[in-house]
């Protein structure tokens, strides 16, 4: 949990285990902006998390920019913490990993906050070939891509050629040994008239909300598009 002492965005990390009670020695201090926009992903193992702060070496005056990924092993110093991802990006852009459930992947956004137009990059990193780095899934385009490891494949929703968003997604293994273009991947849900909000992955099932007549509709698909139906919901209104 982060611990705010001044009730603003800098706070510290501390880790409670919450079947006994006891607070952890583990504390990130927020001295070293711990990020706030990038959230903290815990190991499925449950040994440790990775997490952004800035870099220590980060000039006076810019001790909120320069934040990179970092992985915390529970009981170890903070200040032994590996760098995981970022030497290279901007000073401006915040990286932020999701994991995949069987802990084989991780999949690193960077929100690029440096260039003309708000984008972002995807990577992706392989714990069982680690000699591959991390392959970009897409690095070089001005759109948005947000993305999600479910089982082989990779989703991602994108405004890249879709004002109103679509859906796209790519196996793991066709990223990682060919490095596909985005426009070989596959189109999961294409953009229509109204605007793709978010989407969950579940077991088999892909659910989505979408915005019509500025109120969300809450959809089911198959996780290879095929609609299922729309759920009601109670009310108008918006749904997260």
């Amino acid at each position: 949990y982060g611990l705010s002492e001044a009730a603003n965005d800098q706070a510290s990390i501390h880790v409670l285990n919450v079947e006994t009670g006891e607070k952890l020695s583990d504390i990130i201090p927020a001295e070293i902006y711990p990020s706030p926009h990038s959230p903290i992903v815990w190991n499925p193992d449950g040994s440790g998390f990775w997490y952004t702060h800035r870099h220590p070496n980060a000039p006076k005056g810019e001790e909120k920019f320069h934040q990179k990924l970092y992985y915390h092993e529970l009981r170890r110093d903070y200040r032994d913490d590996p760098m995981v991802f970022g030497e290279t990006i901007a000073k401006e852009d915040i990286p932020w990993v999701e994991v995949s459930k069987d802990g084989n992947h991780l999949l690193i956004t960077v929100y690029k906050l440096s260039g003309r137009v708000e984008s972002t990059a995807l990577y992706l990193y392989d714990f069982r070939n680690p000699a591959r780095g991390f392959v970009p899934v897409v690095d070089d385009l001005e759109a948005l891509f947000f993305g999600g490891i479910h089982r082989d494949r990779v989703y991602i929703q994108t405004n890249h050629n879709a004002p109103l968003w679509k859906l796209l997604s790519v196996r793991i293994e066709d990223v990682l040994e060919s490095g596909l273009d985005v426009d070989r991947f596959d189109v999961i849900i294409p953009e229509s008239e109204h605007k793709l909000e978010c989407f969950t992955l579940v077991k088999d099932n892909l659910f989505v909300e979408m915005q019509e007549n500025v109120c969300s509709v809450f959809r089911h698909y198959r996780l290879d598009g095929q609609f299922v139906k729309d759920v009601p919901l109670a009310t108008l209104g918006s749904l997260t």
